[in-house]
């Protein structure tokens, strides 16, 4: 299903474009492997979109330029559509047990 988050106008001197990827890959001790989507729109606004399923770990966000902070929200999309949100912990958690009905085995505390 698609998976779109909108964003609002921003300044292009101090945010860098709205990026959102989902996790495809997450071992223990390593940051998790992305596929990316594509961010629609320009510094007026838009949406960033990617293709994703029911319980797969999304993040979205945005790059700070100039020293301003940026941020990425991390969360799983539902059966309904829609995104919960949750910690990197939780989102790692998350993502291996999912796996774990897979068939993949992994241990998770």
């Amino acid at each position: 299903m698609r998976f779109a988050k909108s964003f609002r106008p921003y300044d292009g001197a101090q945010y860098a474009r709205p990026w959102i990827a989902k996790v495809v890959a997450w071992q223990v001790g390593k940051r998790a492997e992305l596929a990316w989507g594509t961010y629609l729109g320009d510094d007026n606004g838009g949406e960033a979109e990617i293709e994703a399923a029911p319980g797969d770990v999304v993040l979205f966000g945005q790059k700070g330029r100039a020293g301003r902070a940026g941020f990425a929200v991390y969360g799983t999309l539902e059966a309904d559509g829609s995104f919960k949100s949750c910690t990197e912990a939780a989102a790692a958690r998350r993502f291996r047990e999912s796996r774990s009905f897979l068939g993949h085995a992994v241990a998770v505390r």
